[in-house]
């Protein structure tokens, strides 16, 4: 029998649950033999880490403690009861797995809970180390800084974890990019990691021509910008993309879709509303603008923008651009400094023309408005029709000036 322990040290023939039993050694089981049997391996092929029974009988003890200890972890799960039964982080020690600690003990006992990882999945030493490992390589990558981690966990981590359908590179790169910029509590779970998973396959099965991904999908995956008027359009811009599953399997390149089709389809909401003279808070509000890439709107000037795209003279054709609609905002941004500040300049021609306003036409229309404008409140020229009015007075000073049509009382003291 000692020979025998000699020349499975040595990694030959090992002995026997007898032979053992007869040197006095105890703690040994049929169902721990074949642990017991690769620890004794495992020592010096020499002998010498088995030459003494106190030796011999620490090797078999340490053996027996992780063959017990991956039982339980087997059997938790086979019954998802890792959480439940509270499975400790020392019992993964006593089975010889590194790498689990009260930073991560519930994310491992979560992925013992999954579905897909049962007592077959978790009933090695090197099984159960790799679900360590992966979810370790997911807690290193979600630090909540977006694109600083240049290793995102693979395929094969996924799936050791229990998470299901991360079956290609590019569901791979994108729902790594998105674990990057969450913090681990935001994926210390196998059902959080799994419907960030679902996501990020929505995606890339909307950017192959099947169905696409929901408003709040996107939003988990950290997308901004989708709102139910224009989930459509970024639906259709994902399908769109030119590439497939390619052209969106990194965060950044799927939030540039988003934020094209987005800014798209404010401009198309924006055109629409000059088109049917309807703009309102309903349709238009400062929000749009600042998806279309519009600046300057708030809620100091909103109402007045709105009354620029109702006015007759700015149609759909008029604001189908960015560059017009910025043209429209500046224009009453213009109007509005000068109605506030009597030192502004006063607006040109071509800014009143551009909210809707006719009829300033001339250098001394334009001085004269603008100068009486200098003297109004914002709240005076606030809408369209409060600044065409003016325009008609000041035009009509202008015929009088010429021998024309003279100016009323009324025009004149609107000045």
């Amino acid at each position: 029998a000692a020979a025998a322990v000699m020349t499975g040290a040595a990694g030959s023939t090992a002995p026997t649950q007898a032979q053992l039993e007869a040197l006095g050694i105890t703690g040994i089981t049929t169902g721990n033999l074949a642990t017991v049997l690769a620890a004794i391996a495992a020592t010096d092929d020499n002998g010498t880490g088995v030459d003494t029974l106190a030796e011999l009988q620490a090797v078999v003890t340490a053996a027996a403690a992780a063959a017990a200890a991956l039982d339980t972890i087997k059997a938790a799960a086979e019954a998802n009861t890792a959480t439940s039964g509270n499975l400790a982080a020392s019992v993964f020690t006593a089975a010889g797995v590194t790498g689990v600690d009260s930073t991560n003990l519930a994310a491992i006992q979560s992925a013992l809970d999954s579905a897909a990882v049962n007592g077959a999945a978790a009933d090695t030493k090197p099984e159960v180390q790799a679900i360590v490992d992966a979810y370790n390589a997911i807690k290193a990558n979600a630090d909540g800084t977006a694109n600083n981690n240049a290793t995102n966990p693979t395929q094969a981590q996924y799936a050791a974890i229990g998470v299901t359908g991360v079956n290609s590179a590019e569901k791979e790169s994108l729902l790594g990019d998105v674990i990057d910029a969450k913090p681990f509590s935001a994926v210390d779970s196998v059902p959080e990691v799994q419907a960030l998973a679902d996501a990020a396959a929505a995606v890339m099965t909307g950017a192959t021509g099947g169905t696409a991904p929901t408003q709040s999908q996107l939003e988990a995956l950290g997308i901004t910008g989708v709102t139910p008027a224009n989930l459509a359009a970024v639906q259709a811009a994902i399908a769109a993309n030119g590439s497939g599953a390619a052209g969106v399997d990194t965060l950044s390149e799927l939030q540039t879709v988003v934020t094209n089709a987005a800014a798209a389809a404010a401009l198309t909401a924006i055109k629409d509303a000059a088109q049917a003279n309807n703009a309102s808070d309903a349709n238009v509000a400062a929000s749009v603008f600042a998806t279309a890439g519009v600046t300057g709107v708030d809620s100091n000037n909103i109402a007045a923008i709105q009354s620029a795209l109702n006015s007759g003279a700015v149609n759909g054709a008029a604001a189908d651009t960015k560059p017009e609609v910025q043209a429209i905002v500046d224009a009453y941004n213009a109007i509005k400094a000068n109605a506030d500040n009597a030192t502004a300049t006063n607006p040109t021609d071509a800014q009143y023309a551009a909210i809707g306003v006719t009829g300033v036409d001339s250098a001394v229309k334009t001085s004269l408005l603008g100068d009486v404008i200098d003297g109004k409140a914002f709240a005076d020229v606030d809408t369209v029709p409060e600044v065409q009015a003016l325009a008609n007075a000041a035009s009509a000073v202008m015929t009088g000036a010429a021998g024309g049509t003279a100016p009323t009382q009324a025009q004149l003291e609107a000045l």
